[in-house]
């Protein structure tokens, strides 16, 4: 039930969905710029709607090639929910209310009738709200509580009448026509008491039209000379209404129509024939669209004030101070602005990609939903940015996270290893090992050193502590940057004959203190820049081990193990300085454990060289999913983010190594030397690792 003749923007690859303003009236849709998951296909996905916060995304994705569901996606698990049809095979969510629980839209029936539908959080359920008497129905919009719901139903005489359907008493109301057959409902204001949309004329023309609860009649709102005008949105409390219309010349401009002067007031274009309202702020004095060029072959999105009148986004962000964009970017179509009007989101051609904008006026105090989020991020510099080129440029926090964990890891796991020391003996390392990371485009190294001191209580029982020094320096493919450093204190407690036969056990366990300093550097539409950014983290591990040592000759000694892993790292949130789009990181808890199986060998080549070989197969027991959540510095809660990386889930590690005595400068005295290779690991374990240190017997 597409009104024809209203053009999304070229090369979107999806309908221009019908959009009111940001943070007020949900059941006006709006584009999402995020990435999905879940279990619908990413053949293709469309997004028609978001709640006040961003926090819920509906629309539609694909379940085969030629077949789609309606989803809801949601931030808490980043996964996209099938909502499931009707029997048929076809659904599509068209609008979700402010909070998020109640999406509404279309879904096909048994013999492939499209109803529409009301879906609540509450019973999981995907309610059919009928039709008019016909075979068909669709729900466009839903206002802020969910309770009333607009779109357009077949009547038994097969015309097309907007419908408002209200949960007190359960009914689709017929809400007419303008003497037409046909009408359709677009968008509904707060308290659901005004619906906006088109109908037909008696002499069969499309009117925009207003409907109010007051007086239950539906409102012609006429056009600009023309014969055509469809209303696309609706402001707060209902007094504006935004849309196109036809001029006597019979070509489409925007208008803003005002109820206290009735009148529909055209916004013009910005140089060609063509142009389109979708969105208005809370107070209706804030319209966004888009318009045709000069040359009539593109598209541009536009912002209009009284003030200024119709200005290109790229303009009005130029004449606050923002850069222009880069050469070969275009912003096409605006489908949403903020209730306070300085925040406009859309659609682009932006470096190279097709992609969702947002585009900030520098210095604005923007979409604060509460006081405490205005304290933490009063001001953003501003510009223009694609959020798909912003959800790429998260991967430096994720990274740094996840190799502080690594290096926590291998603290317990490798560095706190048994020396053996005899009854009443000392053992006092020291080591200084190299990392190499070259794995899923995050390419650096890191270095750490470890000292320990391990007392033998008995040729069984021994204990120990240990400090450890460590860092990396990391390049990212995307031109990030980390810098980390961290300190870890452990201790261990072991079990066995010091020389390794027979059954031995160990609990080791450590704390940590680190921070990174962090360069996220993104694409924006005026060229690349960076923003900084400094974490915080604080560490917990402990491994338990086990194996049984038994000797294969005199020189040869074989132990199998086995070991169970587990670590918290808890993460600082953290704000980013500088760059045009700074952004806020919350605060994060990484919590795995790990289950290890391997093999140790030790070869004696002499009295004074030991070969060592070590094989490991390791398996992260716990999710992989590694998170970052966040919102760009000054929206709050509406540009709020999400995303997760996934990290090794197995691996293998292969080791060898050489202990070597020194006769010649003392007995005590052994000189080791080791190389590590981790095969099938991701960017959060080192491809490899080469280490070199003493241990000094005393």
């Amino acid at each position: 039930m597409d009104l024809p003749g209203d053009p999304p923007p070229p090369d979107s690859g999806m309908d221009a969905p019908s959009v009111g303003y940001i943070g007020s009236v949900s059941a006006a849709n709006t584009l999402w710029f995020g990435s999905f998951g879940g279990s619908l296909s990413s053949w293709y996905s469309t997004a028609q709607g978001a709640n006040v916060d961003g926090a819920v995304v509906v629309g539609a994705a694909s379940t085969m090639i030629i077949h789609s569901h309606a989803f809801r996606w949601t931030l808490s698990d980043n996964t996209m929910h099938d909502l499931g049809t009707f029997g048929g095979s076809d659904s599509s969510a068209n609008g979700v209310n402010a909070d998020g629980s109640v999406v509404v839209g279309w879904a096909s029936t048994g013999n492939n009738n499209p109803h529409a539908f009301r879906w609540t959080l509450s019973d999981n359920t995907m309610h059919d709200l009928g039709t008019l008497g016909g075979s068909s129905s669709e729900a466009n919009g839903v206002n802020a509580d969910g309770s009333v719901v607009v779109g357009s139903a077949v009547l038994r005489n097969n015309s097309v009448h907007a419908f408002r359907w209200t949960l007190s008493d359960n009914t689709m109301h017929d809400l007419g026509t303008l003497g037409g057959s046909l009408s359709e409902a677009n968008g509904v204001n707060v308290d659901g008491s005004v619906v906006v949309g088109w109908a037909s004329t008696t002499n069969y023309n499309h009117h925009a039209f207003r409907w109010t609860l007051s007086d239950n009649t539906m409102h012609d709102l006429g056009t600009l000379g023309g014969s055509y005008s469809v209303a696309n949105g609706i402001n707060a409390d209902g007094s504006v209404v935004v849309g196109g219309a036809s001029t006597v010349n019979n070509d489409l401009h925007a208008f803003r129509w005002t109820l206290s002067d009735n009148t529909m007031h055209d916004l013009g274009t910005l140089g060609g024939k063509h142009a389109n309202a979708w969105g208005v702020n809370t107070d209706g004095t804030v319209v966004v669209g888009w318009s045709t060029k000069i040359d009539e072959f593109s598209y541009q999105a536009f912002r209009w004030t009284q003030a200024t009148g119709m200005q290109s986004v790229e303009a009005w962000i130029v004449a606050n101070g923002g850069s222009p964009l880069a050469s070969g970017n275009r912003l096409e179509a605006a489908y949403s602005v903020s209730a306070d009007g300085n925040v406009v989101v859309g659609y682009g051609y932006l470096n190279g990609n097709g992609q969702g904008f947002i585009a900030i006026v520098p210095g604005g105090i923007l979409g604060m939903t509460d006081f405490q989020e205005s304290l933490r991020s009063p001001t953003v510099p501003g510009g223009i940015l694609g959020m798909t080129d912003f959800q790429e440029s998260l991967r430096s926090p994720t990274v740094a996270g996840a190799v502080l964990h690594d290096r926590m890891w291998t603290a317990v796991t490798t560095n706190l290893q048994n020396n053996a020391p005899s009854h009443g003996q000392f053992a006092l390392s020291s080591q200084g090992i190299y990392d190499k990371y070259t794995k899923d485009g995050a390419d650096g190294d890191g270095s750490s050193g470890v000292f320990k001191l391990i007392y033998g209580v008995s040729d069984w029982w021994r204990i120990g502590g240990s400090y450890i020094r460590a860092g990396e320096r990391l390049d990212l493919d995307d031109n990030g940057t980390m810098k980390n450093d961290i300190d870890i204190f452990g201790g261990l407690l072991s079990y066995g004959d010091y020389k390794g036969d027979g059954l031995r056990g160990r609990l080791s366990f450590a704390y940590g203190n680190g921070d990174a300093d962090l360069g996220r550097t993104y694409l924006t539409a005026a060229g690349s820049d960076q923003s900084l950014g400094h974490l915080g983290a604080e560490q917990f591990a402990y491994a338990a081990e086990i194996g049984y040592g038994f000797r294969l000759a005199p020189q040869t000694l074989i132990t199998p193990l086995a070991s169970y892993e587990w670590m918290r790292s808890s993460l600082d949130g953290y704000n980013e300085t500088g760059g045009a789009f700074p952004a806020h990181f919350d605060g994060r808890t990484l919590e795995d454990s790990y289950a290890r199986g391997g093999v140790k060998v030790k070869q004696g080549l002499s009295s004074v060289l030991d070969l060592n070989l070590d094989a490991n197969y390791v398996v992260r027991l716990s999710s992989t999913r590694n998170p970052v959540s966040g919102s760009l510095v000054g929206l709050g809660t509406y540009g709020v983010f999400n995303q997760n990386v996934e990290l090794s889930k197995d691996w293998v590690e292969l080791r060898t190594g050489v202990d070597y005595v020194p006769e010649s400068i003392s007995k005590n005295l052994h000189l080791t030397l080791g190389g590590q290779v981790n095969i099938g690991q991701e960017f959060d374990v080192p491809a490899y690792r080469i280490d070199a240190g003493f241990v000094l017997f005393f």
